[in-house]
């Protein structure tokens, strides 16, 4: 009989283990992009070229799985040097105190097939605070090198304000607005 229920344990456990996949960022295809409207007439974007997106995926309701977000602030890339060290300075991002963005999820609820709400906490200049992102699962299929990768496209929208973000520079200036767009190519981990 105990070696009956050890068998059962192994075997539940294996199941568990097994019905999780851990993904993550393929950074030659994937991009997490920012836009900010600039005094009022034209916007600006940018990327944070060092930015990890993972996925621990629950196989069997996707709803349970968990995302976790990491970006360099120090990567950030507006195309214009000048403007990227003047983000990195105590004006923005303080990135020397400050060297990363974080987000971990917390809820995710399908809103439609293959859309969902991601609901978690961000992390940005030392402030945390709850948001409501959406993902897209675009599908899979199989790279040159024959591995499986699913593409997801993520949407966000928040106040800089709210992360003590260039506060100096009022919505006349940059818009308080920022919106979020990360499109990312993932691989078993």
């Amino acid at each position: 009989m105990k070696k009956v229920t050890i068998f059962m344990l192994f075997l539940f456990f294996t199941g568990i283990m097994f019905s999780q996949t851990v993904l993550s960022t393929d950074p030659m295809h994937s991009r997490m992009e920012f836009k900010v409207t600039h005094m009022l007439v034209n916007d600006v974007t940018g990327t944070f070229d060092d930015a990890i997106f993972e996925m621990n995926r629950n196989n069997s309701d996707f709803t349970k799985s968990q995302l976790t977000f990491i970006a360099k602030v120090s990567s950030i890339n507006t195309r214009v040097e000048a403007r990227d060290t003047h983000l990195k300075s105590a004006d923005f991002f303080e990135a020397d105190k400050y060297p990363t963005i974080t987000f971990k999820s917390k809820e995710i609820e399908e809103i439609a097939r293959n859309v969902y709400n991601v609901t978690g906490d961000i992390n940005i200049h030392g402030v945390t605070k709850p948001i409501t992102a959406t993902l897209y699962y675009n599908g899979s299929a199989k790279n040159q090198e024959g591995q499986t990768i699913e593409g997801y496209k993520v949407k966000a929208e928040l106040s800089r304000s709210d992360f003590g973000i260039g506060s100096k520079y009022g919505p006349a200036i940059i818009s308080d607005e920022v919106y979020i767009t990360g499109d990312f190519e993932l691989l078993k981990k």
